[in-house]
């Protein structure tokens, strides 16, 4: 059940037992919504179905159980633009034998194609080898993608390269070492790359590393994206470097980071954001029994994975950066939610894997299969425009996606890519945007991201970082050992648990027993400058 606040019902601030009654007749008020909703599953404004691709029509032809229990990176989807949509996928193709391939390479093949809609043709297509089954694909935004093969990293813009018929043209990124975690800001104007490095001690003078003897395993650097399909001067500038101990996580934007401070006995977190080069801006007060997990959503809003009560029941807050909490719900789910962010248009989409539904693309029939939810909702006012299942579900998180213009959504459905028109924005929802607007912080996205020290301690050392966020990046193809008879077909990582290197324990992308999304987990250092031996 969805909670809206105030600003939503236009109910001025009150306290004591005027806020009582308000907060009485807000209940009532919801609860008829809730007893008088319909489901398609029931939306607040209903979207609609504006196209289904059959995945048989565009060459797939299903993917390995194994793979998918595994979480290994078998089908991906994007959207392009509004008409097209970049579909990857694994093939049954011939695998060509390398000279010198390492044996423990697993190598197959993956199709990469550009599909039209709503026609669902396939107008360009491309294959390579691949040498693993690990994570092969970053949305960079506005057009642009990372590619990996091996240790090598591309980066392609299609629809900016269609018309010369080379859309899948590459340009290497040589500035990637061996990195183990890539992380794209919601606003694309950042992305994050964390490699493991060996030293043994982290007393160089570089960037904001931490003081002191403490062991150094990760190289966490910031690069600034420039241009677009629109500009083909396509670019990323490093922009900042950090030594941690640990894989570091800030929610960030171009602009800025946002982080938690530890709470009062009223388990009230203050999250404060940091312009790069500026002040700390007080956000909002984020009241949780857990420590939340936080998620950039636009220049001026964010959300708060928080706990409540005895059982810590999950639950979804929405805030805006003068302080407002908008919005409230009741998350349930295996696991955490995975995001995709529409700022332009004041949306999100939210993935959470729940239980299990009939269908499945892995063998045809109707045995019951995991399955995930997806929900679309408006940032400010919390209506649900799209709430759909997803089956079987993909642990990769790597089967849906939300236009940049928040206009479509698109899930892979029952052996089919199927796109969702999302409702037009309304008047309220554009005066919403417009007030979150006025608390936006200053822009910046431009010179040297540095953190302050008060942020990179409260990431290193305490809670508030945003595990929820790096989950859309670090849930994409964790792979687990498989089954004996489906071994030659996933990857099987290793990630053995770290001592903690501070007094107090250092927050982590993953939980006890995940994966990282690609090569082994937490190399221990060595005595030499060199990098972890990480899988080619």
């Amino acid at each position: 059940m969805r909670v809206p606040m105030d600003r939503r019902l236009g109910l001025p601030n009150a306290g004591g037992w005027e806020f009582l009654v308000q907060r009485a007749a807000l209940l009532g008020a919801v609860l008829g919504i809730v007893f008088g909703a319909q489901e398609i599953q029931a939306a607040d404004r209903q979207a609609v179905v504006a196209t289904r691709v059959p995945l048989e029509s565009i060459g797939v032809n299903g993917v390995s159980p194994a793979q998918l229990n595994a979480g290994a990176s078998m089908l991906t989807v994007h959207f392009l633009d509004d008409t097209h949509l970049l579909v990857t996928y694994g093939t049954h193709g011939l695998v060509r034998r390398l000279e010198n391939d390492p044996k423990d390479d697993q190598d197959r093949i993956v199709a990469m194609e550009i599909v039209e809609l709503p026609s669902g043709k396939v107008i360009a297509k491309e294959e390579w080898q691949a040498h693993d089954h690990e994570r092969y694909l970053w949305n960079l935004g506005r057009g642009r993608f990372v590619i990996r093969t091996g240790w090598e990293f591309y980066a392609i813009e299609p629809m900016a390269h269609l018309a010369s018929g080379q859309p899948f043209s590459r340009a290497q990124i040589k500035a990637f070492q061996k990195p183990s975690l890539l992380l794209v800001s919601p606003d694309q104007n950042v992305i994050t790359v964390e490699s493991r490095v060996r030293v043994k001690r982290a007393n160089e003078e570089w960037g904001d590393a931490p003081p002191g003897n403490v062991p150094v395993t990760m190289l966490v650097e910031f690069y600034r994206l420039r241009g677009s399909g629109d500009n083909p001067k396509f670019s990323m500038e490093l922009s900042g470097r950090v030594l941690t101990p640990r894989p570091l996580f800030l929610p960030l934007t171009g602009d800025g980071a946002l982080y938690a401070e530890p709470p009062g006995r009223d388990r009230r977190w203050p999250v404060n954001f940091v312009p790069f080069g500026g002040k700390p801006i007080k956000a909002a007060e984020v009241e949780s029994t857990c420590d939340p997990q936080l998620q950039m959503v636009s220049p001026s809003e964010f959300l708060a994975l928080t706990c409540r009560g005895v059982n810590d029941a999950t639950v979804l807050k929405a805030y805006a950066f003068d302080g407002h909490e908008a919005w409230e719900e009741p998350l349930s789910g295996m696991d955490d939610p995975v995001y995709a962010t529409a700022p332009e248009a004041g949306r999100f989409a939210v993935l959470r894997h729940l239980d299990s539904a009939p269908g499945s693309i892995t063998s045809g029939t109707d045995a019951p299969v995991d399955r995930q939810e997806l929900r679309v909702y408006q940032t400010e006012s919390g209506d649900m425009l799209l709430k759909v299942d997803l089956f079987p579900a993909f642990k990769s998180a790597e089967n849906f996606d939300l236009s940049r213009d928040g206009s479509l959504a698109v899930g892979v459905r029952d052996r089919a890519l199927v796109v969702y028109k999302l409702p037009e924005p309304d008047k309220q929802d554009r005066a919403d945007m417009a007030m979150a607007a006025k608390s936006a912080p200053p822009v910046v996205n431009a010179g040297p991201i540095r953190l302050p020290a008060a942020v990179e301690t409260a990431s290193l050392e305490g809670p508030g970082g945003g595990s929820a966020a790096a989950k859309a990046a670090d849930a994409a193809a964790r792979p687990a050992q498989a089954s004996k008879a489906d071994r030659t077909e996933s990857a099987a990582v290793a990630a053995p648990a770290q001592q903690p290197v501070a007094r107090r324990v250092a927050p982590t992308l993953m939980k006890p027993g995940e994966k990282p999304e690609f090569g082994k987990a937490n190399p221990q250092p060595a005595d030499d400058g060199s990098s972890g031996d990480l899988p080619h």
